[in-house]
């Protein structure tokens, strides 16, 4: 149904009757990363394919893990985590998590309506916000589809994301040729840690990525 109606819709307001211009083109997502990236991608397609190759998308509703049984665990945290990674080497002009309410919610992902304590997606977002700050995306890459990364900095000060999607723990070899690793601190989110500091460290450019975890690499 609802691919079917933005071909029309996009059909109808491109056509020589009505030229219609197109401010942007916001659409949902509650699936996980892999799907959000597909569904990215379609999006973009779609509006090439009606002349609207230079409209903002806006994916103002999404949330992998909603659901009143997973959306506390680590997995909803990594999840949520990963989105916002691989999200952010898309064209994608905005994104809305659904939702962020301290109240009882269908979608409710960041609080418990009972306490009002953070759930563990609350950090991720506050990781996320962490490379937000310094303001510069560093090039990076995974070659393990189960781990998203992205690297930010200031100049002075940097970052390293990374998000472990499977149930395993997996060993992360990372190059980070030219960075300092003499005062390096590691954080992480997963369950044993809610976003706070490990004490781990790199060795020999190899880390162990929890299941289901956020790791956050200050240099």
């Amino acid at each position: 149904t609802f691919i079917p109606y933005g071909h029309a819709f996009l059909q109808y307001i491109s056509s020589e009757e009505h030229k219609s211009p197109l401010d942007f083109f916001s659409w949902h997502s509650y699936s996980e990363v892999d799907e959000v990236l597909r569904q990215e991608d379609y999006c973009r397609r779609l509006l090439d394919k009606y002349g609207y190759g230079d409209t903002e998308d806006i994916l103002n509703e999404w949330n992998p893990y909603h659901t009143a049984e997973n959306r506390s665990t680590p997995a909803a945290a990594a999840n949520a985590l990963a989105i916002m990674l691989a999200m952010q080497k898309k064209p994608v002009g905005v994104m809305c998590y659904y939702d962020a309410r301290i109240a009882t919610s269908p979608y409710g992902g960041m609080f418990n309506p009972d306490t009002w304590n953070p759930y563990l997606t609350y950090y991720a977002f506050m990781s996320f916000n962490r490379a937000y700050v310094l303001g510069n995306e560093v090039a990076t890459a995974s070659d393990n589809d189960k781990v998203f990364v992205l690297g930010a900095t200031n100049g002075k000060k940097n970052v390293l994301l990374l998000a472990n999607i499977s149930d395993k723990p997996i060993e992360a070899e990372l190059d980070l040729t030219g960075a300092d690793l003499s005062d390096h601190e590691i954080l992480m989110i997963d369950s044993v840690y809610h976003y706070s500091p490990t004490g781990k460290q790199i060795a020999d450019g190899k880390l162990i990525l929890p299941a289901n975890s956020c790791v956050e690499i200050r240099l």
